[in-house]
């Protein structure tokens, strides 16, 4: 990490922050991309010029709910104090209000799409074992189950219209 001014540099592939971190200030992305990252590295988004990173720790007062780091071709980007969002808040309590629903709607989106990744990721592993596994000709009664249990939490996320 290179920092002059108010503008700081990261190298490819740099960790920038990580889940738990303490939050100081958010980015204005000048160059280049990074990667928002759950704690287990499910890639969530890629953000590039002209985005905002780092914004929910301190809209909300808390510690980094993801982890980023510079894309390929690293990141240049603008510090946001965070004082500025402290202002935010101050100046107009709606706007604020507003903000914060919304990134903690997105924080509990992470969290699902983190959750259900893992499982797929284990179901995925499992149902290749049972496949593979030439003494036992149909899938395992456990992968059934946990196969209708996620299709239940995908129902779930969708809301059928009528």
């Amino acid at each position: 990490m290179l920092e002059k001014n108010e503008v700081v540099i990261w190298d490819r592939h740099e960790k920038i922050y990580e889940v738990g971190d303490k939050g100081f200030e958010a980015y204005l992305i000048i160059e280049g991309n990074v990667d928002i990252l759950t704690s287990d590295g499910l890639r969530l988004s890629r953000l590039g010029q002209n985005e905002i990173f780092g914004e929910t720790s301190l809209l909300l007062d808390a510690t980094r709910s993801v982890s980023v780091v510079a894309g390929g071709s690293g990141a240049t980007a603008r510090k946001i104090p965070k004082n500025y969002f402290d202002e935010i808040r101050r100046k107009d309590i709606v706007v604020a209000a507003l903000i914060r629903k919304t990134q903690l709607r997105l924080i509990d989106s992470n969290e699902q799409s983190n959750e259900l990744s893992n499982e797929l990721e284990r179901i995925s592993a499992d149902l290749e074992k049972a496949l593979s596994n030439k003494d036992a000709p149909e899938i395992a009664e456990d992968i059934k189950q946990r196969l209708v249990s996620l299709r239940e939490k995908i129902d779930s996320t969708h809301i059928q219209l009528d």
